[in-house]
C-alpha cells in the first residue's frame, strides 16, 4: 500500500495522473512518489459503518509524524491509496479535512468486501514481519 498526496499539473516534482476506483471514475494527478507506505503501518482493521465498510490504517511513531506532517500542510488536497493485493489498483483518495495526528487513516476503498478483507490481512502480515525485523 502507497499513500501519494494530490498536486498541480503544473508543479515541479516528478508526478503522474491516476483513475481512482474500478471504474476509474475520477482522475488524481499526485506526486509521483509515495509520503508513506505499508512499512509505517501497525495495524490495519476493517469496520462495519452505515451503508458499507472502511479500513483503517494505524501508522508507527515515524509514520504519524509524517502523516500529521502531510495534513498540516496539505488540507483541502486529495491522499490517494494504491494498493497491490492480487490486483493493483488505486482504491481512494479523500481529501484531507484536518490535521490528524493520531496516526490513523480511514478511508472507504472502491473494493469488494473480501478484497477489503484480503487488503486487511495483508497489511497485518506485513507489520508483523516489520515487527519480527525490528525486534530481531
Amino acid at each position: 500500500m502507497r499513500f501519494h498526496i494530490q498536486t498541480s499539473p503544473s508543479a515541479s516534482e516528478p508526478h503522474m495522473t491516476v483513475g481512482i476506483g474500478r471504474d476509474e471514475s475520477f482522475q488524481v494527478v499526485v506526486q509521483e512518489d509515495a509520503f508513506l507506505s505499508e512499512v509505517f503501518v501497525t495495524s490495519a482493521t476493517l469496520l462495519d459503518v452505515t451503508g458499507g465498510y472502511e479500513i483503517k490504517v494505524s501508522f508507527d511513531r515515524k509514520g504519524t509524524w509524517i502523516f500529521e506532517q502531510i495534513t498540516t500542510a496539505h488540507k483541502n488536497r486529495r491522499i490517494a491509496v494504491f494498493c497491490q493485493f492480487g490486483n493493483t489498483r488505486w482504491l481512494a483518495a479523500p481529501v484531507i479535512q484536518k490535521r490528524v495526528s493520531d496516526g490513523e487513516f480511514t478511508f472507504t476503498p472502491d473494493a469488494t468486501r473480501e478484497e477489503a478483507e484480503r487488503i486487511v490481512r495483508g497489511l497485518m502480515n506485513v507489520a508483523s514481519e516489520v515487527r519480527k525485523h525490528n525486534d530481531g
